[in-house]
């Protein structure tokens, strides 16, 4: 997520849609078959935070990159972010602490405030405009597989970056699980699974539209085990992936909102003040040495029978850049919008509806590993993939026709 801008992506998919013929080897979810128990959670109704001199446990406020209170610690540099994250005890480029504090908590919810910064200070935090909030479980909590829960509500407004994801405790990246960031438009959000496992960096990224409510409170979870990676609404499924050779390790978890940078842009004249707002972060293991916390019958169960899948859509993550376009992707583009106008017509029902779209939807997966996995998409598989498509068509002009 954060170092590096995600690929383009010029398909887009429904959610709910089943695997493609790779994921389809991958196990059915956890929480069909294996109880759950919580080794994590808080609530939010105070912010405990780390400190190194005490010993006290709790949420870390800078990645520690180039050692602490340093500005590599406090920004991602090579996104172009603009922000510095900061904390009471922040002392920036001066001897004494600031009293710079972007976090709030009000009603049971943890605030992250983003601000611009006047002049004066501005020349204390290395001439960046901005400071903003994060808070890393490092040195508090981390955990291989499970299930990761955040309901949090995001922030609208140009040169937005509110994310929540997991990096490894060995302090090795790729990987990176991004189980959610903005871009300013709380109706779409990011989810992505970085790696390396196959040599060179991967990052897939996948756009989630939120039909419901955009800008109020939603549930971001991520459910990880050593097949696969499952990202959920509010409880539905928005996309899933198996998990690649180099997820298999303990991570940690990151809240942060981030201002400015390559892929949000960066905020109008105006911009003042923004805010990201935390309810609750829990986590639940269904390994079977995995030891309950104290109070989990106060929390409930994680849910996996949330609202319709029409409250999310999958997306492109952007319009297909110079030579990106062809006849495969637009036509995908194309017989996913026929699936959706069939089924609003109520020639299709849902359950025909979902069923074509998973069709596609392992069309697509084959076509960008053709298309972007190397070897270049020859006559020969250009054929296979219309006569796949044909077939498609057929069933939806079928149903069309009932």
């Amino acid at each position: 997520m954060r170092l590096f801008a995600p690929l383009v992506l010029s398909l887009f998919i429904l959610a709910r849609s089943s695997a493609s013929p790779d994921e389809a080897q991958a196990q059915p979810p956890p929480e069909t078959s294996r109880p759950w128990v919580l080794t994590f959670h808080d609530e939010f109704d105070t912010l405990r935070l780390f400190d190194r001199q005490s010993g006290s446990k709790g949420w870390r406020t800078e990645y520690g990159n180039g050692g602490e209170g340093t500005l590599g610690s406090r920004t991602l540099l090579t996104s172009g972010e603009r922000e510095i994250y900061v904390d009471p005890a922040f002392k920036g480029t001066t001897k004494a602490p600031l009293g710079l504090n972007p976090f709030e908590t009000l009603g049971g919810a943890v605030s992250i405030v983003a601000r611009r910064v006047d002049p004066e200070t501005s020349a204390k935090i290395w001439d960046r405009p901005f400071t903003s909030g994060l808070l890393t479980s490092k040195f508090l909590y981390s955990q291989q597989y499970g299930y990761f829960e955040f309901r949090a509500r995001l922030p609208r407004g140009k040169g937005l970056w509110p994310a929540l994801w997991l990096l490894p405790m060995d302090n090795t990246w790729p990987p990176e699980i991004d189980i959610m960031e903005g871009l300013g438009d709380p109706s779409v959000v990011y989810m992505t699974p970085h790696s390396r496992a196959g040599g060179k960096r991967v990052s897939d990224t996948v756009a989630v539209k939120i039909k419901t409510r955009p800008d109020g409170f939603h549930v971001f979870g991520l459910l990880w085990d050593e097949h696969q990676l499952v990202w959920y609404v509010d409880g539905v499924e928005a996309r899933r992936a198996p998990t690649p050779a180099d997820m298999h390790k303990p991570m940690y978890m990151l809240i942060n909102l981030a201002v400015g940078g390559g892929w949000p842009g960066y905020p109008d004249k105006d911009f003042s003040v923004a805010r990201m707002d935390i309810d609750y972060v829990r986590v639940w293991s269904s390994e079977p040495k995995a030891v309950s916390v104290a109070d989990a019958a106060g929390v409930p169960q994680p849910a996996f029978d949330g609202p319709e899948p029409s409250l999310v859509e999958m997306l492109s993550q952007a319009p297909p850049g110079p030579g990106q376009s062809d006849a495969v992707s637009e036509r995908l583009a194309a017989m996913q919008t026929s699936v959706r106008t069939a089924m609003g017509r109520g020639a299709l029902s849902r359950e025909q509806a979902r069923g074509l779209y998973a069709e596609l939807h392992q069309v697509a997966l084959s076509y960008r590993g053709v298309k972007y996995g190397g070897g270049g998409l020859t006559d020969a598989k250009a054929a296979t993939f219309k006569a796949q498509l044909d077939k498609i068509q057929a069933k939806i002009d079928g149903g069309s026709a009932n």
